[in-house]
């Protein structure tokens, strides 16, 4: 199944330079990454942000096959960006199909968003695999710490997030489980078009039930830990910014710079 391939959320365990800078560093920088991606158009713009990709997952030591297999999962929403701009971006026809046209500003809008998706999906991917859904949830809080006093509930809103990142591949794990289950009783989940539709029954029941258990675990395990969002929490170990979060906060704004201008 594809869902299997779904790498978002999952930490890759490593002790390389990226793993180890603080986590709201890495968030700044991918953020950085895709707020610059939504600018870019021409193509030495998304050069320099692809090759800055390149050496950050070149630095994590993660594997490329992991940070990229995240694309085989948005296959479906790649290709409906290419679609729509390549068939509804009014310019120079030259080619019809049917009451379609393409246009070359069509396929220049279509390889602009393949590359703004690609990026924006690999950024997250690496962002996911090279921080734990702890230090996430630290590195979402921290910046937007300053949000408390005017009573936005940021150490909720953080948990929540990492909760949902952290139980992605144990989601898709669990839909894996329960297909290879329910084939073993014969259910037909082979099958296109309706007949898909219908296979779908087949785990979707299943996997809303196991979801809602374990959410029910998940409160009961807090409850029994005493645990309180309202409260003022320490942490064991206290990330705090080192010289390599700055130095890679510099050269990601200058090459973020960069990319702006030349995008001009």
């Amino acid at each position: 199944m594809a869902l299997v391939d779904l790498t978002l959320g999952r930490f890759y365990k490593s002790d390389s330079l990226v793993h180890r800078l603080n986590s709201s560093t890495k968030l700044l920088v991918a953020l950085l990454l895709m707020a610059a991606s939504l600018y870019a158009k021409r193509p030495a713009s998304f050069l320099l942000l692809y090759a800055f990709l390149a050496v950050a997952i070149g630095v994590s030591r993660v594997p490329l096959k992991y940070a990229v297999k995240n694309l085989k999962f948005f296959v479906w929403l790649i290709a409906l960006a290419v679609f729509l701009n390549l068939f509804f971006t009014e310019g120079t026809v030259i080619a019809r199909l049917g009451f379609l046209n393409m246009t070359f500003e069509g396929i220049a809008a279509a390889a602009v968003s393949v590359c703004r998706l690609v990026l924006v999906i690999t950024a997250a991917s690496v962002l996911t695999l090279t921080t734990a859904p702890l230090d996430l949830t630290y590195g979402i809080s921290r910046p937007l710490g300053f949000l408390t006093k005017l009573k936005v509930p940021i150490h909720e809103l953080s948990l929540m997030s990492a909760f949902a990142l952290s139980y992605v591949p144990v989601l898709v794990d669990e839909v894996g489980e329960i297909a290879l289950a329910q084939r073993s009783r014969g259910a037909p989940l082979d099958g296109k078009g309706l007949r898909a539709l219908r296979s779908a029954v087949f785990l979707l029941v299943p996997v809303i039930l196991s979801t809602f258990r374990k959410a029910d675990t998940l409160a009961l395990a807090m409850e029994s830990r005493c645990f309180r969002s309202c409260a003022e929490r320490t942490r064991l170990i206290e990330r705090r910014m080192r010289r390599a979060d700055y130095i890679s906060l510099v050269l990601s704004v200058i090459l973020v710079s960069l990319a702006l201008l030349v995008a001009r």
